[in-house]
């Protein structure tokens, strides 16, 4: 064989490899030489890390970014000094890789090394310091999502917000949440008066409150963990189908007393996250819902 063709046959070997790569690292994922797209990309100072072609979608409300078959988040992403997001060929932000026991905290956007998540899924996770510069999240930005429409691949995932808390009497709180799904995906979310308040304060800290004094004021129910760690249970999750909202009250009977007055409620509303297999996330009702949403809201609490 002529060394002109052993060298093209090589080419075509090494193409067909990148396209059907399975289960290898980075050094070979540079070696296919990832191009720069109008998709949403991540980039390091020398080579694309991520393109459009090897996701599948991206969850905007929880900053999820759902990795195609052939990636890795552990073998790709992590170690791959990704540094920055760009999207329809523009760099739009900065990102920082965490590791948990570095001594120092960025801010803005970043990736934390050791994931929450399963492999196939990457959180793009937000910090802000008090004496934060940030007045935006850098994260949304229409750009990135006109890119993400572009190829489909853009999901809206779900939205909550607090909608009022009442003092029925001291010590006894009911906090009154409003769930909305504006994707086209059904969704299965954790719902509390299914798996009990107990299981589901495991996922979320509850419901927080802080006056004008900056005193803290929080609910004192005692949570149960699930056995194993990792477990859970379809049971556990209701369906929120498609443009549909759903009411949901928790009621704490044993919550820290406080006056009636002006306060800050905050509010975590958690889905699963690492106990879901990626076999597991599509169920008879909708889609397994992951990640988290941070709630917060100012109120007058009579």
């Amino acid at each position: 064989m002529k060394p002109l063709t052993i060298c093209l046959s090589m080419v075509s070997l090494l193409i067909l490899s990148c396209e059907h790569k399975q289960d290898l690292g980075p050094e070979f994922l540079q070696s296919c030489e990832l191009e720069l797209t109008d998709g949403f990309c991540l980039v390091s100072d020398d080579r694309v890390v991520l393109n459009h072609h090897q996701i599948e979608y991206y969850d905007y409300s929880t900053h999820l970014v759902y990795l195609k078959d052939q990636v890795s988040f552990t073998e790709d992403i992590v170690g791959s000094g990704v540094n920055a997001v760009y999207a329809g060929g523009d760099s739009i932000y900065r990102l920082a890789n965490m590791n948990a026991y570095d001594s120092y905290m960025p801010d803005g956007p970043l990736i934390w090394n050791q994931s929450f998540y399963n492999d196939y899924v990457m959180h793009i996770d937000l910090l802000r310091m008090l004496d934060s510069d940030l007045q935006d999240d850098p994260r949304v930005d229409p750009r990135i999502v006109e890119a993400l429409l572009k190829y489909d691949q853009f999901h809206e995932g779900l939205a909550c917000e607090i909608v009022d808390v009442q003092m029925v009497e001291p010590g006894h709180v009911l906090l009154e949440l409003e769930l909305k799904n504006e994707d086209d995906f059904d969704y299965c979310y954790l719902d509390p008066d299914k798996m009990g308040l107990g299981l589901f304060h495991y996922f979320t800290n509850g419901l927080f409150l802080r006056n004008a004094y900056r005193e803290p004021f929080t609910h004192q129910l005692e949570v149960i963990y699930p056995d194993p760690w990792d477990a859970w249970d379809p049971g556990w999750l209701s369906v929120i189908e498609s443009g549909e909202t759903v009411s949901l009250t928790i009621e704490y009977l044993a919550f820290d007393e406080f006056p009636p007055g002006d306060y800050t409620a905050w509010f975590r509303f958690s889905g699963l996250s690492g106990q879901v297999q990626k076999d597991d996330l599509l169920q008879a009702g909708g889609r397994i819902w992951l990640g988290d949403l941070d709630l917060s809201v100012p109120l007058t609490i009579d």
